[in-house]
């Protein structure tokens, strides 16, 4: 099925030859969804709701944590690790601008982003590849695109350009509709966006830098770089520190949510991501959380080489990828 869909691709930016005016013979296809159409939601299926559940492997809410990056404290998500940085594919809707040869969107809030793996599916990771998918005007009155085949069949109505591949991807974890997510010092929480999913809604969370309202990162021939994120072990300790993990506030500032893990980026930086290679760092017992805050304060770097400066006692590339987005904070004004 997916090679059909790729099949109709008429490649990045030969929008206006794939906006083409419906057949009498493809007016119609049981999988493209009147407009006003009730989509079932997946967890009211109980069984799928419980294997939803157990393979998103979360909590009911994910909070924010601190780490560092350059010397500064910084708050980011911690969304597990990554055994790869392989990209699928997600669809976002839009109407497109008067200047159609650029990937700029106005953002359709009526139609929700496609996607075709959630967790517990083999193809299933977070990391997105975005693919657009643009209205034609002239034929679509609202239809509901809810699956890969839905989809094909509206580009074969002409209801919808063929999928365009850009050259950005986005970080979207598929979770339970119940868990939340904290999005401020105060606690203010936000619940998952509507996706569609194989004729069913699910809800992701889709954190990072803002690009058409997704949170979308920048690739380049068709990749991204993983950053190093250093976490601190002392020599003395079991695990690295996290409070969490040690349960203990080391800070003393009445939560368990501090960390010593050290970022090679921050959001806006060029080569920021979200994602990052996992490098555990020894020092001796005598270290106290904060003791260093920046990639320098551990090691000199040439290029991709890093060597350990004298207070660090061994370090190791732990060989998975961390997926932990950090929270952008707007500059503030002078």
């Amino acid at each position: 099925m997916r090679e059909r869909l790729f099949g109709l691709f008429c490649g990045l930016f030969g929008l206006c030859g794939c906006l083409t005016t419906p057949t009498d013979d493809a007016l119609y296809s049981s999988y493209v969804l009147p407009n006003g159409t009730e989509i079932p939601e997946l967890e009211a299926d109980e069984a799928a709701a419980k294997k939803l559940s157990l393979n998103a492997g979360l909590g009911s809410f994910i909070p924010l944590r601190t780490g560092y990056f350059d010397g500064i404290e910084v708050k980011y998500w911690d969304f597990g690790e990554l055994d790869s940085t392989s990209l699928e594919p997600m669809y976002i809707f839009r109407y497109q601008e008067e200047d159609g040869d650029t990937l700029e969107f106005v953002p359709d809030s009526t139609h929700p982003n496609l996607i075709d793996a959630i967790p517990g599916d083999d193809a299933y990771t977070p990391l997105k590849q975005i693919y657009a998918v643009y209205f034609n005007i002239k034929t679509y009155r609202g239809e509901r695109i809810t699956s890969i085949r839905a989809l094909e069949d509206a580009v074969d109505m002409g209801l919808v350009s063929a999928p365009v591949r850009s050259e950005w991807f986005t970080n979207c974890l598929v979770v339970p509709g119940t868990v939340r997510m904290q999005t401020t010092d105060d606690g203010q929480t936000d619940s998952p966006a509507v996706a569609y999913y194989r004729g069913k809604v699910v809800k992701q969370f889709c954190p990072g830098d803002t690009f058409s309202a997704i949170g979308a990162i920048m690739l380049t021939d068709n990749r991204f770089k993983p950053g190093n994120a250093y976490s601190i072990r002392r020599n003395s300790d079991a695990e690295v520190l996290d409070e969490t993990l040690l349960d203990a506030d080391l800070n003393e500032d009445g939560d368990s949510l501090d960390t010593n893990t050290i970022f090679s980026d921050d959001v806006g930086t060029k080569t920021y991501s979200g994602i990052w290679n996992n490098f555990e760092v020894e020092v001796d017992r005598t270290y106290v959380l904060g003791d260093s805050k920046r990639e320098s304060d551990l090691f000199e770097r040439d290029g991709d080489r890093l060597t350990a400066k004298e207070r660090v006692l061994d370090f190791s590339d732990r060989g998975v990828f961390l997926n932990r987005p950090i929270k952008f904070v707007p500059p503030q004004q002078p």
